[in-house]
């Protein structure tokens, strides 16, 4: 039946009705898509250390992946509100492709059983009907939505805990077509109370407390847009399964917008998930935040390096997954941790053969002159990230004391290194290139000694390579 045949049906309601879509399609093209600050984190932190960051995720104001079903009074009260439905569904439809791109419609209606003193089967009563499964058509949906007709319903409460509950999925019932993964919503619009088989022991539908637990157990959220004459089952259904209500006024008029209202007032759960960030220990504080659609969801997120020296020079790059409680990602943050190289190395400076391979002094030398008479020397250096950390060799001077203005710095070598080293006070410290396995020649005022910087600039300490001065 189209809109203009029902009685009741007034050009006013349309008008008002087109002019409150064209209002809510301006403020829904300011909508953006669910983004997360800051979306991604670079920092600097030691084994042992971590780092504290505020984390604000927004959200959509529409759920992101939509299954919409009205769920309609086709009883005899209903009929002045009816033509509202029909005169919104149009631009109900484009408004919620324009925000939700994946979303999918349906329409289910209810009148009552059809038995006495409920409903009548000679006027066609019914206690619910899939008028039409899930859909992306617009003209299939609104298309069946024109054919709803108008019944009758024998007493004053209807059958919406019976529809509701064969909308629920539940073993038994007979559901829409609902999508894994969608944000399943059931807008029902009806200006009646509700049969409840709970207190009324002869109804044969089902009660509000069985309807409740399938609508919660599968997922499903009521909207409830409250007509003139509905009661508090509608906000309790509403309550109860994560939905929200929404009352309209005297003839529905503003039946699109309290959907689209309804819509944006629907609770959504944000958890973040941490996907490849080993060795690093990522928490959330809460674990998970619930808030309004449209609304931020605030997180106190920690990154914690393990105290383990072994993972020095490492950097770790990874991902922060943020979704609802469908499974929809609502955005995503990237984490870079690069954990430096506090360690040093440590340098040596070890007694070695003379150029002919052949013997190695040994330590301490003759006399106490020294730790190696000959001054045959390999230098080494070893670090936990640097592979070839370079090594300096230092003439301490006349004074022969390390550090002061007289010192003369040979290298960087690489480890291992061979040296001969001749102490000769008064010479000027010269290098030369070796003879046989002997890579270089170093002549010095003083001792010796030698440290080592790895490529992160950590220095080692000081060793000393001691040898007998020149005799004169």
């Amino acid at each position: 039946m189209s809109a203009s045949s029902i009685p009741g049906f007034s050009k006013f309601a349309v008008v008002a009705m087109v002019l409150a879509l064209v209002a809510l399609a301006a403020f829904s093209a300011n909508v953006v898509n669910a983004q997360v600050f800051p979306p991604e984190v670079n920092v600097v932190l030691a084994p042992g250390e971590s780092v504290n960051i505020d984390k604000v995720v927004g959200t959509p104001t529409i759920p992101p992946v939509l299954d919409l079903c009205l769920l309609v009074d086709n009883s005899g009260s209903y009929i002045d509100d009816l033509p509202n439905i029909l005169a919104a569904d149009d631009g109900l439809f484009d408004d919620i492709r324009a925000q939700v791109a994946d979303s999918q419609f349906c329409t289910a209606t209810f009148v009552d059983f059809p038995v006495s003193p409920y409903g009548s089967a000679v006027t066609g009563d019914y206690a619910y009907k899939l008028d039409q499964d899930l859909t992306t058509t617009k003209a299939t949906w609104t298309g069946a939505n024109s054919a709803m007709i108008i019944r009758f319903g024998g007493d004053g409460p209807e059958s919406q805990y019976e529809a509701l509950w064969q909308m629920s999925g539940a073993l038994g019932s007979a559901p829409p077509s609902w999508r894994v993964g969608a944000t399943s919503v059931i807008a029902i619009t009806t200006d009646a109370p509700f049969h409840d088989s709970d207190s009324e022991g002869a109804y044969p539908g089902h009660g509000g407390v069985a309807t409740t637990a399938a609508l919660v157990a599968n997922g499903r959220r009521v909207i409830a847009i409250k007509a003139p004459g509905s009661t508090g089952q509608m906000d309790a259904i509403a309550t109860a399964t994560g939905g929200s209500v929404v009352t309209t006024g005297a003839s529905s008029a503003e039946i699109a917008d309290a959907i689209l209202q309804g819509l944006g007032n629907l609770p959504v759960t944000v958890t973040p998930s941490v996907v490849g960030c080993d060795p690093l220990v990522v928490s959330f504080a809460p674990a998970s935040k619930t808030v309004t659609s449209g609304d931020d969801a605030v997180f106190m997120e920690t990154i914690a390096v393990p105290n383990d020296a072994s993972l020095e020079g490492t950097s770790v790059d990874c991902t922060v997954v943020f979704v609802d409680e469908n499974g929809n990602v609502l955005g995503t943050q990237r984490i870079t941790v690069k954990i430096p190289d506090t360690t040093p190395p440590v340098a040596g400076c070890e007694e070695t053969n003379n150029p002919s391979g052949g013997n190695v002094p040994g330590a301490p030398g003759k006399g106490g002159q020294g730790q190696n008479q000959d001054g045959f020397y390999v230098l080494s250096a070893v670090d936990r990230v640097d592979p070839d950390p370079a090594l300096y060799l230092v003439d301490k001077g006349a004074d022969n004391v390390f550090g002061t203005a007289d010192d003369a710095t040979f290298g960087p070598f690489s480890s291992p290194t061979k040296i001969k080293y001749t102490e000769a006070n008064g010479a000027t410290p010269t290098q030369d290139p070796g003879a046989g396995d002997i890579d270089w020649k170093i002549k010095g005022q003083g001792d010796a000694a030698v440290y080592a910087v790895d490529a992160s600039g950590n220095t080692s300490a000081v060793v000393e390579c001691l040898v007998p001065p020149k005799p004169q």
